[in-house]
């Protein structure tokens, strides 16, 4: 189960990122902290990597981001898209996951949350995670 929540908060990341590439997110040093939450975790889990994010990896968010894993069938759909912030929906209908997301662009920022629910072993779940990201200056290496 615990593995399941953790490529579900991948696709998170990664829809959050293929709104970044939209919304003109600045190559640099980012600092990228998620949080995901749920009633069946004892505690909300944080996580924050300081990653090198190039020109050429805006244009391919599973690079820095993370990705569906291999024979997924999860799909995700764009749905409203202004000048700073963009909203999709996710589907994995092997699986039975859905979720909404919403992500928020300002200079040298970001923030993206996203509400996953579906049934794992009989038993139905639901699961939020949230992504704050600060650019740090250029990249460091």
């Amino acid at each position: 189960m615990k593995k399941r929540l953790l490529v579900l908060a991948l696709l998170a990341g990664l829809s959050s990122g293929a709104a970044a590439q939209e919304r003109g997110m600045e190559p640099g040093e980012w600092e990228l902290t998620t949080t995901i939450s749920s009633p069946m975790m004892p505690q909300p889990q944080t996580a924050t990597v300081k990653h090198c994010i190039k020109a050429e990896d805006l244009a391919e968010p599973s690079r820095w981001m993370g990705g569906a894993p291999p024979g997924s069938d999860c799909k995700l759909t764009p749905l409203e898209r202004d000048g700073k912030s963009a909203s999709w929906e996710m589907a994995c209908p092997s699986s039975g996951f859905k979720g909404r997301g919403r992500a928020r662009f300002a200079k040298g920022m970001m923030d993206s949350e996203m509400q996953i629910s579906g049934t794992q072993d009989g038993k139905k779940f639901e699961m939020k995670t949230r992504t704050r990201g600060r650019r740090l200056g250029p990249c460091q290496s």
